[in-house]
C-alpha cells in the first residue's frame, strides 16, 4: 500500500532527559514517508542541543521552529500545524514513544477501513520507562462517549487532514486539557474516532507533569465542560464524575 507522507508534531519545552528517545523512535518507524516539525517552545535546559545531536543523520527530514518565548503547549502544536503537509498529521509529545510500526500499522488501518480520526491502545510507564499498566481502547469513540472519558492518548492520535481540515485541529490556548477540547469540538460535528486495539505508543507519567495531576486534571476538564462546551452546571458535575471514576480506572 503507498506510503502517504505523515507530518508529525512534536511540541518540546524542558525534555533534556527523554526528547532523543522521543526522536529515535520516530528514526526507526518502519514507515519511511515521514516529516517531523519539532517545536522547541523557549526552552531553558539542553532540549536543543540533545535535538540537533539525534537529528545529524535525517535533517532533511526534520523542521525545527524555535520560539523566542513560551508560549504553551497549544500555541506549539499549532505552530507545527500550519507547517505540516501531506495527508496525515500524527502527534508524539516530547517525552512518549512510539514503536517501530506505529505508523504503519495505523495508516495501513485508517485507509482499510477509509477512517479520518484514529487512536490505539498504549503502554503507561514510570519516569524510567517500567511498565504500569497496558490501557486497551475502544473500537470507536463519539461525542458523548469522549465527554465521559479522555480515553485517546495524544500521542496516538492520526488525523486525514483531506477529510478533517487543519485549521479544525488548531488547539484553545489552555493550560491543561487543549487536546480534550479539540477532539470534543471534531467529535461533536459528527465525525467519529476509530481505536486500533494495539500496544503502538508508551505514554511516561512524570511525576510533576500538568498531565499527571488529578486536580488540575479535573479542573482542566470541568472548564472544558462548563466553558467551551457550554453545558449546564448539572451536567458537566455529570460528566465530571464520569472523568474522575475512568481516569481511576485507566490506573488501576
Amino acid at each position: 500500500m503507498k506510503e502517504e507522507l505523515v507530518s508529525i508534531i512534536m511540541p518540546v519545552y524542558n525534555c533534556e532527559k527523554y526528547v532523543t528517545k522521543a526522536i529515535k523512535s520516530v528514526q526507526e518507524q518502519t514507515y519511511t514517508n515521514w516529516k517531523l516539525i519539532i517545536v522547541n517552545d523557549c526552552s531553558t535546559d539542553n532540549s536543543i542541543c540533545k535535538i540537533e545531536e539525534q537529528i545529524k543523520s535525517i535533517k532533511n527530514k526534520v523542521t525545527i521552529i524555535n520560539l523566542t518565548e513560551n508560549q504553551g503547549v497549544a500555541n506549539a502544536r499549532n505552530i507545527a500545524i500550519d507547517k505540516a503537509c501531506g495527508r496525515y498529521i500524527a502527534y508524539l509529545d516530547a517525552d512518549d514513544l512510539w514503536e517501530k510500526e506505529k505508523l504503519y500499522k495505523q495508516t495501513n488501518f485508517m485507509k482499510i477501513n477509509n477512517i479520518a480520526f484514529s487512536y490505539t491502545s498504549y503502554s503507561r510507564t514510570k519516569e524510567d520507562g517500567s511498565l504500569l499498566k497496558t490501557v486497551e481502547v475502544p473500537g470507536k469513540t463519539n461525542y458523548k462517549d469522549l465527554l465521559r472519558s479522555t480515553i485517546m492518548l495524544t500521542s496516538t492520535i492520526i488525523i486525514d487532514i483531506k477529510t478533517i481540515p487543519k485549521e479544525k485541529l488548531k488547539m484553545p490556548n489552555l493550560k491543561i486539557s487543549e487536546d480534550a477540547q479539540t477532539w470534543l469540538d471534531i467529535l461533536k460535528s459528527g465525525v467519529v474516532a476509530y481505536g486500533l486495539n494495539k500496544n503502538l505508543a508508551q505514554y511516561r507519567q512524570r511525576k510533576n507533569s500538568t498531565s499527571s495531576n488529578k486536580i488540575k486534571s479535573v479542573k482542566g476538564m470541568w472548564k472544558v465542560y462548563r466553558k467551551y462546551q457550554k453545558m449546564s452546571i448539572s451536567k458537566s458535575l455529570y460528566y465530571t464524575m464520569f472523568h474522575i471514576i475512568n481516569a481511576i480506572k485507566k490506573r488501576i
